[in-house]
């Protein structure tokens, strides 16, 4: 215990985590609701993958976790240290994002209170969903929104675990919507080590040998470890997009969970056949930071600039608007910059090959979809 507060001073300076152990609270369940099925086809669901839960050092979760601890860790067997990332999840900056209880669980589009610990889970499948109806209302109107919580430990084989968790969850999840559909989509989005959970799925396919294919795979600010960059070129995930900014310290500073030197942004093994995209992000002409990508801004979120243009919105809520911009006008693109900027009452989104830095084509995304 001693050790862990010595380390909490550099662990914060740095802004990663560290540990190596797997929270006995780690709870797998699927808790989907009954859904009002449409005369649609193909089901669409998105899951939201959150990172690394680092351990700073939050008043208030720290707190409340010796509180809970002192008053029923004992009993629950629940060590202190377990208590206390699992309070940073719903009070700390970590709040700022989708994130909900540990395992696989659908986001409910009832409305919650802005105190609530699911509230940014709640905003993100709103305003979700209103960017997808803007690309296309009949495509998108039956979809359905899931996060998988886990550990959030700087640890190689947590990941490894939590992977295995989190193929069998979907893999669960999809068999069920296949009885009521003839196709299920599915698109995972994964900030951060998040993004090696997912890529992580790929032992339990190999092993199982099953049918599920992740349609898009989605990685925010994920750091390239050659632990996991191989499993880029599995036959499991149909299209791969790759988001990074070059502003992003904190996806490369991981040189205590993997065997390299350092984390890189990019993805250096790729075949020309692979469909996989890397695309830079800017905001105007500033590159986002690690959290920018994935948390909604609030005054209490002292990681977002609030002169950003983007702010209080997450960069992955652009990230529909981009993939269908991309698939209908830059099919054969593999390394693209994207920049977006706002303008009046209405975002424009810019798109450059940064093989031909000649070309330029644009998108539109109205800001009053997303607003909240």
């Amino acid at each position: 215990m001693k050790k862990f507060f010595r380390a909490l001073p550099f662990l914060f300076l740095i802004f990663i985590g560290c540990g190596d152990k797997k929270s006995k609270l780690l709870q797998a369940s699927s808790q989907s609701q009954a859904q009002i099925v449409k005369n649609s086809k193909t089901h669409h669901i998105f899951i939201f993958i959150h990172g690394t839960i680092i351990p700073y050092p939050s008043p208030v979760s720290l707190f409340d976790s010796i509180k809970n601890t002192l008053k029923s860790g004992r009993r629950e067997k629940i060590s202190w240290e377990e208590r206390f990332i699992y309070e940073l999840r719903f009070k700390s900056i970590y709040k700022y994002q989708p994130i909900q209880e540990y395992g696989f669980h659908l986001i409910n589009f009832a409305p919650v209170e802005p105190n609530s610990p699911y509230y940014y889970s709640f905003v993100t499948a709103t305003l979700f969903q209103n960017v997808l109806n803007n690309i296309n209302s009949e495509i998108f109107s039956d979809s359905s929104f899931y996060t998988f919580g886990w550990d959030g430990w700087l640890s190689n084989q947590s990941r490894i675990d939590n992977a295995k968790i989190l193929y069998q969850s979907l893999f669960d999840e999809v068999k069920k919507l296949k009885s009521r559909y003839e196709n299920v989509n599915i698109t995972i989005l994964a900030h951060s080590h998040g993004g090696n959970v997912a890529l992580n799925m790929v032992n339990a396919y190999n092993k199982l040998k099953s049918d599920l294919l992740i349609d898009k795979l989605i990685l925010i600010g994920t750091p390239v470890q050659s632990e996991t960059s191989k499993f880029i070129l599995s036959p499991m995930f149909k299209k791969i997009y790759s988001f990074y900014s070059d502003s992003d310290i904190v996806q490369i500073i991981d040189v205590l969970s993997t065997q390299d030197s350092a984390s890189k942004r990019r993805f250096n093994n790729i075949t020309p056949l692979q469909n996989m995209i890397q695309i830079e992000l800017m905001v105007g002409k500033k590159c986002p930071a690690h959290n920018e990508l994935w948390l909604f801004g609030d005054k209490s979120n002292w990681l977002y600039r609030h002169k950003l243009e983007t702010y209080p919105l997450p960069i992955f809520m652009f990230i529909p608007t981009i993939l269908n911009f991309i698939e209908n006008n830059l099919a054969g693109s593999r390394d693209l910059c994207v920049a977006i900027d706002k303008k009046d009452e209405q975002f424009t989104i810019l798109f450059k090959d940064k093989d031909r830095k000649d070309v330029h084509k644009n998108t539109f995304l109205p800001s009053g979809l997303l607003v909240y």
